[in-house]
């Protein structure tokens, strides 16, 4: 892959967070942790990226604010959770999250998961 690639990683979980740090630094992606208020479409990147949001601690607040950034992100937007609830993936799919993974498998497989996503 050419270039850097951007995770940008919505999650209040410490363990998770942990793991894909050492995951990013492995494999040599940024990695970015913002606050809800912090969340603006200049601080995405442009092409070389994702955004993960843990559906397992969804608030109001991120839901709105993803769903307005929805419109003008045009990099894929990932859900994950601790275990796939449909009528949530399907809440998730109206805001254009394209991809829902259980969180032990997106972390288990997240460079395969990003080579799919450039290809």
């Amino acid at each position: 892959m050419t270039g850097k690639f951007t995770i940008i990683a919505i999650t209040q979980d410490i363990s998770f967070s942990m793991k894909l740090f050492k995951i990013c630094e492995k494999y040599g992606y940024d990695l970015v942790f913002p606050e809800v208020g912090d969340l603006n479409y200049e601080q995405m990147p442009k092409d070389k990226g994702i955004l993960v949001f843990d559906a397992s601690e969804s608030t109001i607040e991120y839901l709105e604010v993803l769903k307005l950034l929805s419109i003008e992100i045009k990099i894929p937007m990932i859900a994950i959770m601790p275990k796939i609830l449909r009528s949530f993936r399907d809440r998730l799919r109206e805001i254009n999250f394209q991809l829902t993974y259980p969180k032990s498998m997106f972390l288990k497989n997240i460079s395969q998961i990003i080579e799919q996503i450039n290809e």
